[in-house]
């Protein structure tokens, strides 16, 4: 699957691999995922079908080949003297660092990666199964349940009441504590009785700077603001960071984050997120983040953080094969009413009304309906499995 592709000069000329370059992990797990989710808001066997195959090959490649670490944690090493130290979402060379800051050798299972693994195994099998594929779907449900089993005692550092960073090529946990460890709530692979745990020392002050997650905890010796994947606060992150956090039922810690980055948004023209800002705390000396100096703006991941914090709070749960959308809204009293218009789940699109019913809760109001769509809510926690109910 493809990490990056590239139209300037050096790559036309093929002076640098990188016009098409391939040198990724995340990218496998993905692909998957977006199968996934437009199976979820279409609901068009027709349309999903010609990725299914290619998003079994991505799996294969990840469960087979990309399994560096003592066989069971999804890692790769790159093979070129060009290509990239780390082939996972922070792919800068220096990217993950032992306890005293040292950069550990390749290859590094990061902890995120196996989150994608297991959240792009499960939820693919559900769409295999929707497709008459019950038979490519089971080996990946117990895969993915094998590897949710083996996680946990793995990357669960208990003293620290958090994930390790990564485990180094001889298994051993990486104590380092960043943002990555977070987007493990996403995918639902942390043990239930480890979220609201893992979520109190998120936000201690080392990690949450105000405006969101550093990428390494200011605690650590390596930590540098300004560092791209070594204190800077990446808004992409925040929201599966919001996601996760409504999956385990943490309300108040998710819209912590979502008010983080709805008061980050507001300091940008446009309210245009960047790739990432500076990890200076929100303090008095501090009273805006400062933009990390290579910064792109726009972004495409940047773009879609406030959507995905939207359907955190308002519970979003597509289930287009069954003509439904489940909401279960939790509005804040900063953000008191939102309208939704024309969100299209099937063939349907439907305006919806979001609101804030005193201290009791939030409420929801269908305004227009066009097409056959049932809007119900439900009351459980959020576990991204409707298409199982």
């Amino acid at each position: 699957m493809l990490h990056e592709a590239r139209v300037d000069p050096a790559a036309t000329l093929r002076l640098r691999p990188t016009g098409r370059y391939y040198g990724a992990l995340t990218s496998a797990g993905l692909f998957a995922l977006a199968v996934s989710e437009l199976w979820r808001w279409t609901g068009d066997r027709d349309r999903v079908r010609p990725f299914l195959d290619p998003a079994l090959r991505a799996l294969r490649w990840l469960n087979h080949d990309a399994r560096q670490v003592q066989g069971v944690f999804h890692a790769v090493r790159t093979r070129s003297p060009q290509g990239l130290d780390n082939q996972t979402w922070k792919d800068s060379s220096e990217s993950v660092v032992d306890a005293d800051g040292n950069v550990v050798d390749q290859p590094v299972a990061t902890c995120e990666e196996q989150g994608i693994a297991y959240l792009a195994q499960r939820r693919l099998a559900q769409v295999l199964r929707a497709c008459g594929r019950a038979g490519d779907a089971r080996p990946l449900e117990v895969l993915a349940a094998t590897l949710k089993a083996r996680f946990n005692a793995a990357y669960w550092l208990q003293d620290q009441g958090f994930l390790a960073m990564a485990l180094d090529p001889r298994g051993r946990p990486v104590a380092s504590l960043g943002s990555n460890a977070l987007r493990c709530l996403a995918s639902g692979i942390v043990d239930a009785s480890l979220a609201p745990i893992m979520s109190k020392r998120a936000f201690e002050p080392d990690l949450f700077s105000g405006w969101g997650m550093r990428t390494l905890a200011s605690s650590h010796p390596a930590y540098h603001p300004y560092g791209y994947h070594r204190g800077a606060v990446w808004p992409v992150e925040h929201g599966p960071f919001a996601l996760g956090l409504r999956r385990y039922g943490l309300r108040e810690d998710m819209l912590a984050i979502c008010r983080a980055q709805f008061d980050l948004v507001r300091l940008f023209e446009g309210y245009r997120l960047p790739e990432c800002v500076a990890g200076h705390p929100r303090d008095e000396r501090h009273p805006f983040p400062a933009v990390y100096p290579a910064a792109n703006s726009p972004q495409a991941w940047s773009a879609a953080t406030p959507l995905a914090l939207l359907q955190a709070m308002l519970g979003l749960e597509p289930q287009a094969s069954a003509g439904r959308l489940w909401v279960d809204p939790w509005l804040p009293e900063w953000l008191p009413e939102i309208h939704v218009r024309d969100l299209r789940v099937g063939n349907a699109r439907v305006d919806l009304r979001f609101w804030r019913d005193g201290d009791d809760g939030s409420r929801f109001q269908v305004l227009d309906c066009r097409g056959a769509l049932q809007v119900d809510r439900h009351g459980i926690d959020w576990a991204f499995d409707a298409d199982v109910r």
